[in-house]
């Protein structure tokens, strides 16, 4: 036991050591691989480091963060992120090797969200019979999201405005979209490589 104590500090001191070599390590260049879905400078744009900088990371966690939250609301749940450091040796203007530190952000992105069908249905204190009459006109008219489309929560948010300001456009008052679901369709076959979803807005035309 009396050797145990001088083997812990001197693990802490070296665990101290890399620390504190790793806070001073310059990164050179940042590298955003596997991203196929989006434009290239839309996932770059919520990276917080960049070339130039010291080893950050607590930049690099808020940066995996970012880039899975863009993901998740652009409609891939599945998304992972891995990042590494490594050191590559490159050819400088003078024609000399030299040795840069590259962190690199692996994006898998996974099987996206789509929407199989778009439903509008009334809410409880709606009758059926006007509402059937009312949302196949101008409703439905209004929508742009479509059977096929990747699940965009951005998008989804301009369909639900998209159906109150038809609403008030008409002078239903107290009017508006009560609630909006996600129901799983696993029947859908025209995409192995996606999973499927039916999307309904649940209306209220008020008065």
């Amino acid at each position: 036991m009396k050797f145990l104590i001088p083997i812990l500090l001197l693990a802490m001191s070296l665990s101290d050591q890399a620390r504190a070599a790793t806070s001073e390590l310059k990164i050179d260049r940042v590298n955003l691989v596997g991203v196929t879905a989006f434009p290239v400078a839309a996932i770059e744009s919520v990276i917080e480091v960049a070339s130039g900088q010291n080893f950050d990371r607590h930049g690099i966690l808020v940066s995996e963060e970012n880039i899975q939250a863009y993901y998740l609301s652009h409609g891939y749940p599945e998304m992972t992120v891995r990042t590494r450091i490594s050191r590559k040796v490159e050819e400088a203007a003078s024609g000399k090797p030299r040795v840069q530190n590259v962190l690199e952000f692996e994006v898998s992105e996974g099987r996206p969200i789509r929407i199989a069908e778009v439903d509008l249905v009334p809410s409880s204190g709606t009758s059926s019979r006007e509402f059937r009459d009312y949302q196949y006109g101008r409703l439905r008219k209004g929508l742009t999201i479509q059977s096929g489309d990747v699940l965009d929560q951005a998008r989804i948010a301009d369909g639900k405005r998209t159906i109150q300001e038809a609403l008030l456009g008409d002078n239903y008052i107290g009017s508006g979209v009560s609630q909006i679901e996600f129901e799983p369709v696993a029947n859908k076959n025209e995409d192995k490589g996606s999973k499927w979803v039916k999307v309904r807005f649940r209306i209220d035309l008020g008065e």
